[in-house]
């Protein structure tokens, strides 16, 4: 099985539900410190920091915006228990 780069899933994923395609900003902290946030139009942005390198930082981010968005589709429930803090979530 092949390995799926998650930045090109997040972008296939905005294009089949004609969502605005992912835009990312990415910040150098420190020494191998990067901060990176996604954006999907002006609903959606994420924060989310990582040590290393900047294609992993955003690779790390776009993995957690596809992880919140499946969240997000399959919850029972409005509330949201989870939390992560290093990242920030607006929609």
């Amino acid at each position: 099985m092949a390995h799926i780069n998650p930045k090109n899933h997040l972008q296939e994923v905005c294009f089949c539900f004609k969502l605005p395609l992912p835009v990312y900003t990415t910040k150098k902290l420190a020494q191998r410190q990067w901060k990176c946030t996604v954006t999907i139009g002006k609903k959606y942005a994420l924060t989310k920091e990582h040590t290393g390198k900047k294609v992993d930082a955003e690779k790390k981010a776009a993995r957690f915006v596809l992880s919140d968005m499946f969240h997000t589709a399959f919850s029972d429930s409005d509330s949201d228990s989870d939390s992560d803090s290093d990242s920030d979530i607006h929609r």
